[in-house]
């Protein structure tokens, strides 16, 4: 697969505090690759340094397989931080002039406008704009130019229910029409919801970085009680396919390792002389996931 994002060791430094650690990471064509970590992990930095609007302190990334070039950043469309527009005027002169900035024919406009749902509303002023239009059109002015890839921060903050339901909906088309799109959040559901790859940060280090869908797999949680919840805790604190048992009230919770699953712990226990009377698993969260990813290295 074509690999549109390359770091090698990419890092940050402000005195003694190191913003972004030795950042190594890729991303592939066609991804919705989130940058997930907790406010102060590195993330708007980490952006910011691949639009060249923070200057690295060391290390390397590439885009499209050269190093970082106007032409190729021409390929980029970006929302860093709070989108400013003119407040006097319309939606519509708003982007003329960042067609303007950018070189793209006012051509473009009508299909942008179109894409985020803001087409009926493309001669009302800016100011009376609500905050989830306002990011639209922030969006819209991203997307002037066609780029191959959009790297959003945070498109979703401070945005209500609705709101924060438009934005994933559009994120999610556009990645449907082969845009690969960056984005980096605090909101974890979000990022469960939109991306298919990830990568957590903790105060600029990487702490994993790969599918989702394979950091949900890694480990279930799992639910079970028999007549003797102290001898059955003592057998699944011995077996290989635990990463953890704990007594838990009337249950003992157990995190399975990789590969292990709920009918392999029954017929475990079951080898063991022990009847189980309830059995419930489930998989953990990717808030689970990431609350113990920090953990670990705290």
């Amino acid at each position: 697969m074509e690999k549109v994002l390359i770091t090698n060791a990419l890092s940050k430094n402000y005195g003694r505090l190191h913003a972004v650690d030795s950042l190594d990471f890729e991303v592939c064509k066609g991804e919705v690759f989130g940058i997930l970590g907790p406010n102060g992990s590195g993330k708007t930095t980490t952006l910011g340094m691949l639009l060249n609007v923070v200057n690295k302190s060391s290390g390397h990334f590439s885009w499209f397989g050269q190093s970082p070039t106007a032409e190729a950043r021409k390929r980029i469309g970006s929302i860093l931080e709070m989108p400013l527009f003119y407040p006097y005027l319309s939606g519509l002169n708003n982007l003329r002039i960042v067609a303007d900035i950018k070189g793209v024919a006012y051509n473009e406009i009508p299909e942008v406008l179109e894409r985020v749902g803001l087409a009926s509303r493309k001669n009302s002023k800016f100011k009376t704009y609500s905050l989830g239009m306002k990011q639209r059109l922030a969006l819209a002015a991203a997307l002037l130019g066609k780029p191959d890839v959009l790297i959003l921060d945070e498109p979703s903050n401070g945005l209500d229910p609705q709101g924060i339901a438009d934005i994933r909906g559009i994120i999610l088309e556009l990645a449907a029409q082969g845009i690969t799109i960056i984005l980096a959040s605090h909101l974890l559901d979000e990022v469960q919801k939109i991306c298919s790859h990830v990568l957590v940060l903790d105060k600029g280090k990487k702490r994993y970085s790969g599918l989702v869908s394979e950091l949900l797999s890694e480990t279930t949680l799992v639910e079970v009680a028999a007549a003797d919840n102290e001898s059955l805790f003592q057998i699944l604190q011995q077996w290989e396919g635990a990463l953890s048992a704990e007594l838990k009230g009337q249950w003992v919770m157990v995190k399975l390792k990789s590969g292990y699953h709920a009918d392999m712990l029954n017929a475990y226990v079951f080898s063991k002389d022990i009847i189980l009377y309830h059995l419930a698993a489930e998989k953990q969260s990717l808030e689970q996931h990431f609350l113990q990813l920090l953990s670990q290295q705290s």
